[in-house]
């Protein structure tokens, strides 16, 4: 719990409240919404990447280390409902490397929607251009995440959520 709890304070102190000061110093409300000049939404991409950097990738890692683990463990492993066992834990290992590939260039275009749309005086063609991008992204993260996982998509998030 209180590892929990430091984990919490580090993403408010390291990213949440500094992404809420870019938002008091470069945003401002536009007709019920907050708009953000592209300096703040550079000082954000800056910021998702430390968040990156500091967090995501050492989770990233860790699962790489467990499917390693699992390789050695199915080579040596006589019993076969363990054998079993493992084999469904290095595929849902194997998921979330997918997933994690899957929706970070996801994540980089919307971004750069988002930029593109903040100065959309200047770039309406490049806002059209990388919104169908990502849509194509998105299929193809789908695609590929169905491929991964070998079944249906109710029945890869199901397996993906399943404790």
């Amino acid at each position: 719990m209180k590892k929990i709890i430091l984990f919490i304070i580090e993403v408010v102190l390291y990213f949440a409240l500094p992404l809420y000061i870019i938002f008091l110093k470069f945003g401002h409300l536009q007709s019920n919404y907050l708009k953000i000049g592209f300096l703040g939404i550079v000082l954000i991409v800056f910021l998702l990447l430390i968040f990156k950097r500091f967090y995501v990738d050492n989770v990233i890692d860790d699962i790489r280390g467990q499917i390693t683990n699992f390789k050695s463990d199915y080579k040596t492993e006589t019993n076969a409902e363990r054998k079993a066992k493992i084999k469904s834990e290095m595929a849902k290992s194997k998921t979330l490397i997918a997933l994690y590939n899957a929706i970070t260039p996801i994540i980089i275009l919307a971004v750069a929607w988002v930029a593109a749309i903040a100065m959309e005086a200047q770039f309406i063609k490049l806002s059209d251009s990388v919104k169908y991008i990502l849509l194509c992204y998105i299929v193809g993260a789908v695609i590929s995440l169905y491929r991964v996982s070998g079944a249906s998509i109710i029945a890869f998030f199901k397996h993906i959520f399943r404790r």
